[in-house]
């Protein structure tokens, strides 16, 4: 019959340090159970702070009536930080006292064990990505239980992307190591490199999107591919030793960087963060390998086709022309393209 107030102060004989123990002990209780990790929280480019709220519940409030409840308001603001955090409840409850905490605002990847949860989620993607390669080749082998109901999961890293992962994705889209092609056994639109086997040239599919293709490639089970991925880009940037090489290389990334404008348009195109995260990888590969002289165009600046210089005397066909192929990979250009948008090849008109 007694009100929860009344009863502490009964059952305590009024030792006040005794009841503040007790109290002490029932919202340490109500704490929220997850788990946050202050390594990630205490990082610098965590970029927010977990916010707490508390409350406590007795009979009639902060401005209860009730000379117990009175007694016990100092006590339970030591708790909740102030006055607003204590709220009523109503009379049929008057015999409880009830702790509430709650935390938010806060990223997924603070949560203690979501690495160890991010490294099941990669395990679980590189034995898909095995079976699924070996089954290509005509393999019996099974995939992996999915996960999820899906096979397929809307997502599956909530982490921040591996930075350098990230700019050797760009460099490989922007030098044509990496392109979407049609696998033309399962009709899909995939991202794929193309590699030397002893048997000749093969393709190998890591990726449906290129978001996708930055979370594979952290996959230990892909680690080849991103060697071999690496190999490629490095071999086609340090093969550019002369002027005239550097100036298509050049030239090659400049269309890169005009095209995906045109398809980040939407979001703001030269103006979307994506497309200036992109621009500074190529900018810095144009650096570093000293690809831009004063002949060439600054990395900010449209790009302005010429048409090619061929022969001095043009022949009907030739006004009239409205494509030119790459002798290199067989793309089909505008005729007053001066390099392959596919390859970077400079292209050759014929007579």
């Amino acid at each position: 019959e007694l009100a929860a107030g009344d009863r502490l102060f009964k059952v305590f004989n009024n030792d006040e340090a005794e009841i503040r123990n007790r109290i002490g002990t029932a919202y340490s209780k109500s704490k929220p159970l997850i788990l946050l990790s202050d390594a990630v929280l205490k990082r610098q480019d965590a970029g927010f702070t977990p916010a707490l709220n508390a409350k406590v519940a007795l009979v009639g409030g902060r401005n209860s009536s009730d000379p117990a409840a009175i007694k016990l308001i100092p006590i339970l603001r030591e708790r909740v930080g102030s006055n607003e955090g204590i709220t009523p409840l109503g009379e049929a409850e008057r015999h409880r006292i009830v702790f509430v905490q709650e935390i938010g605002g806060f990223s997924l990847r603070c949560i203690e064990g979501m690495p160890e949860l991010q490294q099941s989620y990669q395990d679980w993607k590189g034995q898909s990505i095995q079976a699924k390669r070996a089954q290509l080749k005509g393999e019996s082998k099974e995939p992996p239980i999915p996960v999820h109901i899906q096979k397929e999961p809307p997502f599956w890293d909530i982490f921040p992307e591996n930075p350098d992962i990230f700019r050797l994705v760009v460099q490989a889209r922007a030098l044509q190591v990496l392109r979407i092609e049609e696998n033309r056994l399962t009709k899909e639109k995939v991202i794929r490199y193309t590699r030397q086997t002893v048997i000749g040239l093969e393709n190998v599919d890591i990726a449906s999107s290129w978001e996708e293709a930055v979370q594979v490639l952290q996959v230990l089970a892909c680690r080849p591919d991103k060697e071999e991925i690496q190999r490629q880009v490095t071999a086609k940037l340090t093969q550019a030793d002369t002027v005239q090489k550097k100036q298509a290389l050049y030239h090659q990334l400049k269309v890169y960087l005009d095209r995906r404008a045109v398809e980040l348009e939407k979001e703001g195109a030269t103006d979307s963060l994506n497309y200036k995260r992109e621009a500074r990888v190529i900018q810095e590969m144009i650096e570093a390998f000293k690809l831009y002289s004063p002949g060439s165009q600054p990395v900010d600046s449209p790009v302005t086709t010429q048409p090619i210089g061929v022969a001095s005397n043009h022949s009907p066909a030739q006004e009239t022309r409205t494509h030119v192929f790459c002798t290199n990979c067989g793309n089909q250009n505008p005729a007053n393209s001066k390099f392959c948008s596919k390859c970077g090849t400079k292209l050759v008109q014929l007579s």
